[in-house]
């Protein structure tokens, strides 16, 4: 438990993948802190992202998704969101589109498809659809997100 607070805690303030010989991949929370390690993995992947690190964004992204799915923690769907936002910015439009779809079904589900969270998960859709030229798609997208908006 310590370890994994240390090195989370670590990687929080530095820019790369390493710190000081301890890499991401080798420091896993406790099973049983499955919920913690969602809550804390998923504010280091906006910060990376917003830092232009989308490499490390994207790790935390997964990671946050894959201990929100262990705690059965209701945020697996905030938790897709944020992973496919980083992996959207880092350019890999296949994998967000998986987390994306799936925050975005999870949503509708949960709170209805009026919700602004539901726009939100739109517009992201709506510039992956950009990025991969389907204009329309796009413009579908945030034509759908607005009229939630307005509403």
């Amino acid at each position: 438990v310590l370890r994994w607070r240390i090195c989370l805690a670590a990687h929080a303030a530095i820019e790369q993948g390493r710190v000081r010989g301890v890499r991401l991949d080798d420091c896993q929370p406790p099973a049983s802190w499955a919920g913690r390690a969602a809550a804390a993995y998923l504010p280091l992947c906006r910060a990376y992202s917003a830092r232009g690190l989308y490499p490390i964004a994207r790790r935390f992204g997964e990671r946050a998704v894959k201990a929100a799915e262990l705690a059965k923690d209701v945020d697996v769907a905030e938790a897709c969101s944020v992973a496919g936002g980083a992996m959207l910015h880092h350019g890999d439009c296949v994998a967000a589109e998986a987390y994306s779809a799936r925050a975005l079904g999870l949503r509708e589900r949960a709170l209805g498809r009026k919700h602004p969270d539901v726009g939100e998960v739109l517009c992201q859709e709506g510039i992956r659809f950009e990025r991969l030229r389907e204009w329309d798609r796009g413009l579908h997208c945030y034509e759908e997100a607005l009229s939630i908006y307005k509403e």
